[in-house]
């Protein structure tokens, strides 16, 4: 097993124990030809996708075995997964951080990398915080 195929096992894994499929996350290997299509065209090649967080065109997150890319009004950012480190939080556009409702908010703020990544509010953006918080992954060994 490789480590791509490792990691791919531990997110579908901890997506389906707190149940995100059932919820508006799709697996990657699920998605439509239009969301391919849009998706493959914007993020980097070395990118393997997943999972799907989808709302529309211009705004979508897929997480992959080595990124996460997120696309918000038609602006694409992608983070390494073990840039994380840990240090994240959720973010509401335009409110003080001291007021932020972490089930209306709408967007994980990456720390270490500055950049944040769109998630549905509720369930889904935890859910998507919790399989981050895995990040970094020490493996000792290339291929398990």
């Amino acid at each position: 097993m490789t480590q791509d195929e490792w990691v791919m096992d531990r997110i579908l894994f901890r997506a389906k124990k707190i149940r995100l499929f059932e919820k508006r996350c799709i697996r990657a290997d699920e998605m439509s030809s239009e969301q391919k299509g849009i998706i493959f065209r914007a993020i980097p090649n070395e990118i393997t996708p997943v999972i799907l967080f989808w709302e529309n065109a211009n705004r979508w997150t897929v997480l992959g075995t080595r990124s996460i890319s997120s696309c918000t009004n038609g602006t694409v950012v992608t983070c390494g997964l073990d840039e994380i480190k840990k240090c994240l939080r959720p973010v509401s556009v335009g409110q003080e951080v001291e007021n932020i409702d972490k089930f209306e908010s709408e967007y994980i703020s990456l720390e270490k990398v500055g950049i944040c990544v769109w998630a549905p509010s509720g369930g889904e953006l935890l859910a998507l915080m919790n399989i981050l918080l895995m990040f970094p992954v020490k493996l000792l060994v290339k291929d398990l």
